[in-house]
């Protein structure tokens, strides 16, 4: 796998469990169930090649 496709996968990975664990410890009526990690790394993959998306994403989480 090319560095690239690396440091995104990487990226990727850390911002799915960033988010996913902000999310699951918000109090609130329903949860989030892990499941939706496909979701969210999916999204997270389109995210990573638009840099103000990017930015958006590592300055919120």
């Amino acid at each position: 796998m090319p560095a690239t496709e690396t440091a995104k996968q990487d990226w990727v990975d850390e911002y799915a469990s960033r988010i996913l664990q902000f999310w699951q410890s918000q109090e609130g009526p329903l949860g989030v169930d892990t499941n939706y990690t496909h979701q969210l790394r999916a999204q997270l993959d389109d995210f990573y090649d638009d840099p103000l998306k990017r930015s958006l994403i590592e300055t919120s989480y």
